[in-house]
């Protein structure tokens, strides 16, 4: 396989963490990330490979080329692979694991990757100001309480998916639906389904410091990135399959998940068939 690098070397993490004043990190999170913004890695790797994550002459040989070329045919095939776990600093990312499969992503021009993220760039102070306002704003247009989250930047993502579910329900009526009535409808019957599912497959223990609500979130995002990768929407039973199979604890039993999976599916199977509509949404979405 041809290294279409550009010769220079990654960001080293450590390099930047101390130039940041060695900021402490912050908890886990799952994200969809932009490809373009892996900019480097995280110990010692970082004098190894070019930009482009491939690796540098001295570094090359076939046994790295025959498992980066499995990794673009699995990718090119539709294959879902796990996260890649990096660490945030100043809006970049940095790679602790998962080097060729961002290598890949890169060859194959794919816009956005699934990651575990470790946050080193946000302020605790500042993020908990912009929760609490962003928690005041979804409330107060929704009229919903009791979906907490931890994290910036979620609220508005719930509050763009109930707009498109009050969208189909007028589609459905054939009148307008207030978005206070379609956000206790969404509740009923999509949030709550896809959060006792989450809750009794015990997905959070891989996310001790997160919500039912922000694991939510995290599904939604993923059934969206998939969505935009393979043309295909998995649906929530799709999504929720595909993180029991990452995140299962050994205590959940394979037939208990697999029961799970197919009630989602018989619940909300309904929503992938629904015709998408363009709404310049991002990352969540009802279908």
């Amino acid at each position: 396989m041809t290294n279409h690098g550009h010769g220079e070397y990654l960001k080293c993490f450590e390099e930047a963490l101390q130039e940041a004043g060695f900021p402490s990190p912050g908890v886990r999170t799952f994200r969809i990330i932009p490809v373009a913004r892996v900019v480097g890695s995280v110990g010692g790797r970082c004098h190894e490979l070019d930009a482009a994550f491939l690796p540098l002459p001295p570094f090359r040989n076939k046994q790295t080329e025959d498992r980066l070329r499995a990794i673009v045919q699995a990718l090119e095939a539709g294959q879902i692979l796990p996260p890649i776990d990096v660490r945030e600093l100043g809006g970049e990312y940095y790679v602790l694991d998962g080097h060729r499969r961002v290598a890949a992503a890169k060859l194959l021009g794919q816009i956005d990757i699934d990651a575990e993220v470790t946050i080193y760039s946000l302020p605790e102070d500042l993020a908990l100001l912009t929760l609490e306002q962003e928690w005041a704003a979804f409330a107060a247009a929704t009229g919903l309480n009791g979906l907490e989250l931890t994290e910036p930047g979620q609220y508005p993502k719930l509050q763009r998916q109930i707009e498109e579910h009050q969208w189909y329900l007028g589609e459905q009526a054939g009148q307008p639906v207030s978005l206070v009535e379609a956000a206790q409808d969404w509740r009923h019957t999509v949030y709550q389904p896809v959060a006792e599912a989450i809750a009794q497959a015990e997905i959070g223990r891989a996310f001790p410091e997160r919500t039912t609500t922000d694991l939510f979130v995290y599904l939604c995002d993923h059934k969206w990135l998939e969505s935009r990768r393979t043309g295909q929407d998995p649906g929530f039973s799709g999504a929720l399959q595909q993180f029991i199979a990452w995140y299962r604890p050994p205590t959940v039993p394979e037939s208990l998940a697999a029961a799970l999976v197919e009630r989602l599916r018989a619940l909300l199977g309904h929503l992938v068939r629904r015709e998408i509509r363009e709404s310049g949404n991002q990352g969540i979405g009802s279908r």
